[in-house]
């Protein structure tokens, strides 16, 4: 089994060039993820799971905050999806997001 589509035989000439090869990248996946729990917090607010406040700021946080894969890398010195155990180490600034997070 591959771990990327770039190990694939069948698949790694479809990313070859630079505008698609960007879309795989490790920025790319954590913005993804990012987005979508913006999403996923106006979801839940619509449906009122949580305050409507606490959603807009979870939104608005996600799409602006910048994380560098490198950084989480090197914090934890191990590979990202090997990480385990608290994240002490890494601090971001959370602004008015900050009173929602541990």
């Amino acid at each position: 089994m591959t771990a990327t589509p770039f190990d694939s035989p069948l698949y790694r000439d479809l990313f070859t060039d630079r505008e698609t090869a960007t879309l795989f990248t490790d920025t790319a996946e954590l913005r993804a993820m990012l987005l979508t729990w913006g999403a996923l917090a106006l979801a839940q607010a619509k449906h009122g799971l949580i305050p409507e406040t606490a959603a807009h700021a979870i939104q608005r946080a996600a799409m602006e905050i910048q994380i560098d894969p490198a950084v989480i890398q090197s914090v934890h010195n191990v590979r990202p999806q090997a990480c385990q155990g608290p994240t002490s180490k890494l601090t971001v600034s959370a602004g008015p997001i900050a009173k929602f997070t541990r």
